[in-house]
């Protein structure tokens, strides 16, 4: 069993809150209400594609971020997160975007299917 170290973000940048109001997002559902744990959309794109945002949840004192990307295929990217912070995080949540540049190998005129985990995904739009 290796101990994990603290990687630092390959975000450009980041900041608190959610997406810029220029990002390209896919519309949430009709039906879909405001949920600050559930946030909706999560991943937009930027700079006409050059970059993309992504909203990740998590501690305040324990923020999580992004450590690497690999593109899978022309239309999935995934991202591992990292968490910072020590041992002891507060239950607290606090949203955060990091704005990505877009990778080689991804086709934008599609739409990109981010996965975060096995279970966690979002979607860029098709430009």
């Amino acid at each position: 069993m290796g101990v994990a170290g603290c990687s630092a973000s390959i975000a450009g940048s980041a900041y608190d809150g959610m997406l810029p109001d220029e990002a390209i997002t896919t519309p949430a559902p009709a039906d879909e209400e405001a949920n600050l744990l559930a946030p909706f959309p999560t991943a937009g794109w930027l700079d006409g594609g050059d970059r993309f945002a992504i909203v990740l949840g998590g501690s305040s004192s324990c923020p999580s971020y992004p450590v690497s990307m690999v593109v899978d295929d022309s239309r999935t990217l995934s991202i591992e997160i990292g968490q910072s912070g020590g041992p002891a995080c507060t239950a607290d949540m606090k949203l955060r975007t990091h704005v990505l540049t877009t990778p080689a190998g991804l086709d934008p005129t599609g739409e990109i299917t981010i996965r975060y985990s096995e279970s966690e995904t979002a979607v860029l739009p098709a430009l």
